[in-house]
């Protein structure tokens, strides 16, 4: 009767001792892989910084860009009024020399 209880014990521990190890490997398996997610997650992290940083150099490009649209707007408009201007004066001169051509 004994040796039949020291028997179910010595089963019991082989038991035990065959679930823990089964435990270890599977806390080791989730524990590499928690470490293969947050190298991920740090390795994604890096990315969107680094869009992050790309998508405000295009904004600062745009809107140099932008700015420098509208200053070539405005010389062209300068440009267009000075050129009114000019065939306002030619128009004059032409018509004071068409009055020198008289009789």
């Amino acid at each position: 009767a004994v040796q039949d209880g020291l028997d179910k014990q010595r089963g019991s521990i082989e038991t035990l001792e065959k679930q823990t190890a089964e435990l270890s490997n599977r806390f080791t398996t989730h524990d590499a892989d928690v470490r293969k997610g947050a190298s991920a997650t740090q390795r994604l992290e890096s990315q969107v910084n680094d869009l992050h940083k790309d998508v405000r150099t295009v904004q600062a490009g745009a809107e140099r860009h932008a700015s420098a649209v509208q200053a070539s707007e405005g010389r062209s408009r300068e440009v267009e009024q000075r050129l009114a201007r000019l065939g306002g004066e030619l128009s004059k001169v032409s018509a004071l020399a068409s009055q020198g051509d008289g009789p």
